[in-house]
């Protein structure tokens, strides 16, 4: 009966990598690389971590290597390096919806998150009031 249990949880197992490879690895960004500069509406790691799950690189800063520089508020001297580079920039998480629409179904349900948790005010007994 426990060989059993441990067959079925091997074959789990093996499903999920397959539909984990399926899914990041063969995702529809792989092989586009991503700098993200400035700030948005969702935290950066969210964004990031949104690429990636698509197959993309993101990456810290701007080489000759990188596809596009997303581009938010505030943005560092990594727009300059894009521009020497001849990197586009696409401003603001919009305009990465529209270049790759599939990314909608992701992004949106996290900034409705991101406004929620702006809207909620500390009670005055709070430490941070």
């Amino acid at each position: 009966d426990n060989k059993a249990i441990l067959e079925r949880m091997a074959q789990k197992w093996v499903a999920w990598n397959i539909f984990f490879f399926n899914t990041v690895i063969k995702g529809k960004l792989t092989g586009i690389s991503f700098c993200i500069s400035g700030t948005f509406e969702l935290p950066r790691k969210v964004l990031s971590d949104i690429l990636s799950r698509h197959g993309a690189i993101v990456t810290e800063s701007v080489t000759q290597q990188t596809s596009f520089l997303v581009v938010g508020e505030n943005p560092s001297s990594k727009v300059a390096k894009a521009a020497d580079y001849n990197i586009p920039t696409i401003e603001w998480i919009e305009r990465l919806e529209q270049k790759f629409d599939f990314l909608k179904n992701d992004i949106a349900p996290m900034k409705l998150f991101a406004k929620e948790k702006k809207s909620v005010k500390p009670k005055q007994d709070s430490l941070f009031w």
